[in-house]
């Protein structure tokens, strides 16, 4: 008789609110799966969104993504494979990790919005499997949360008007964004279509700042062009954008590089709160590095 505890699940669409469950009790840092496995049960994100257990019906390991044995689509999450991983017991994320196939980690990885807690483990196996010396790179992050009435709208100055973002302005969206990678423009047009999103504009229509929701719960890609900026135009889109959570009964959540108080602290002022740490983690095995950390 085999162990099942051992054996790798893919969680089907039925099974999804037994997982959610799981997640839901192991909340704050469950996060980025707790709310990925959300969007793809109530019908908001489909593409990608592939579960996989470490054991079923009792869950020791979830991760997020096609095993490299199983994924045969490019696109932005399987070139570089990108995935987050999760267990309360570190012993068992780690055996999700070197489950034979789940990570090959003689390829590119990126370990999206990870627990902290787990961050030394992936670390420590990046290491193990022949990491560059200046590899893995950790960004530590702080998630931050707000609540309805927690955040504030804040006034919008003449001349700019606020509205959601569509398809035509994705193309602006992923030119401007700091990770943009292959698939980007077909990544940030499908977070435009699905989920919330806030851009300002000036009176000729131009596009000043945004602000995109994703699949994973949070808030992201906040940029405000640099003639714009100084005129508290990141406050306007951040606020209205949390109260497009709001209106949906959703939190408004936000992932940020801790080293960037600047943002942590805005985020507090506008009525967020420190909920746990989320990292990004990059493994690039020594002969993969390109010199372009995201592009890999």
């Amino acid at each position: 008789m085999t162990d099942a505890s051992n054996d790798l699940h893919h969680v089907t669409r039925e099974e999804l609110p037994a997982l959610f469950k799981y997640l839901e009790r192991h909340l704050p840092h469950s996060w980025t799966l707790y709310a990925t496995v959300r969007e793809s049960a109530e019908g908001r994100w489909t593409d990608n969104s592939r579960f996989y257990t470490l054991g079923w019906p009792d869950i020791r390991a979830v991760g997020l993504g096609e095993p490299y044995s199983t994924s045969r689509v490019y696109n932005y999450h399987t070139k570089p494979r990108t995935t987050c991983v999760f267990s309360p017991v570190l012993q068992d994320s780690r055996a999700l990790l070197t489950h034979p196939g789940f990570i090959d980690w003689t390829q590119n990885c990126m370990f999206q919005a990870t627990p902290t807690e787990l961050g030394e483990t992936i670390v420590s196996l990046s290491r193990e499997h022949g990491s560059r010396d200046v590899m893995p790179i950790r960004h530590v992050c702080t998630c931050m949360i707000a609540q309805p009435g927690d955040v504030e709208l804040r006034p919008t100055p003449e001349d700019v008007t606020v509205r959601r973002l569509t398809s035509s302005d994705a193309a602006f969206v992923s030119e401007n964004w700091t990770h943009r990678r292959a698939g980007s423009d077909d990544y940030v047009r499908e977070l435009v279509q699905r989920f919330p999103s806030v851009g300002v504009f000036d009176r000729d229509g131009g596009c000043l700042g945004y602000e995109v929701g994703t699949e994973y719960g949070t808030m992201g890609m906040l940029y405000v062009k640099p003639e714009a900026r100084g005129q508290g135009l990141g406050s306007v889109i951040t606020t209205h954008l949390a109260h497009s959570y709001f209106l949906d009964g959703l939190p408004a959540v936000v992932n940020i590089l801790a080293k960037n108080l600047g943002s942590v602290q805005l985020h507090e002022r506008l009525g967020f709160k420190p909920m746990c740490g989320l990292d990004l983690i990059l493994h690039v095995p020594a002969d993969k590095f390109t010199g372009d950390i995201f592009g890999m």
